[in-house]
């Protein structure tokens, strides 16, 4: 009889559980939902943060480059002098040119590439970064020469780049002497305009 009653008694007990409950599963399944949303959209904003830095990065060096380039043409120059630009027209022969127009030689509404001849040659203007260096970008410049003390001239330039749709969004600029001008002080602000910025040495 003691027999048959551990044998009963040892049926009576509980068995051990052997899973989760449906509750305890529903609420590890939103816990981790909650975690996997705010890591996804932690993801999201920092990537849209490094596809803004890496546009602002890129608009950057467009802007330095096309104001160092330019700068470095000017530095010497003995004088500068804005001729007007009518439809058709081929760049000036005299001294070396700068221009601001489209890559296919048009300047549209002011805004594009910039192109340069050195002095001394005949032939078309150069694009001269290349249409990839843009990234879809164009840009305009203003140029203005000033008198400092002591008679030393000085140039101003500035540099907006425009996006695809034709928004400014971003400006540098810099000043830098005129070691050998010897010109009036003048502004060339339409040189967006398509307008040919002849420089002699």
């Amino acid at each position: 009889m003691d027999r048959i009653a551990r044998l009963l008694n040892i049926r009576k007990r509980p068995r051990a559980r052997g899973g989760f409950t449906l509750v305890e599963v529903i609420v590890a399944l939103v816990i981790a939902m909650v975690v996997i949303g705010i890591s996804g959209s932690l993801i999201v904003s920092g990537t849209q943060i490094f596809s803004k830095s890496a546009q602002r990065d890129m608009q950057m060096t467009l802007a330095e480059s096309v104001l160092d380039l330019a700068a470095d043409r000017l530095l010497y120059a003995r004088s500068i002098e804005e001729v007007m630009s009518h439809a058709g027209d081929t760049a000036p022969d005299a001294g070396a040119v700068l221009r601001i127009a489209k890559p296919d030689g048009s300047s549209g509404a002011g805004k594009g590439h910039l192109l340069f001849r050195r002095e001394g040659d005949h032939g078309a203007m150069v694009d001269v970064f290349g249409q990839n260096f843009y990234h879809n970008y164009n840009i305009s410049m203003d140029i203005g020469i000033t008198d400092q003390d002591g008679g030393a001239a000085s140039f101003t330039m500035k540099v907006t780049v425009y996006d695809t749709e034709g928004r400014a969004v971003l400006e540098r600029a810099k000043t830098r002497p005129l070691l050998n001008y010897e010109g009036p002080p003048e502004s060339f602000g339409n040189m967006d305009s398509g307008n040919y910025i002849v420089i002699n040495y």
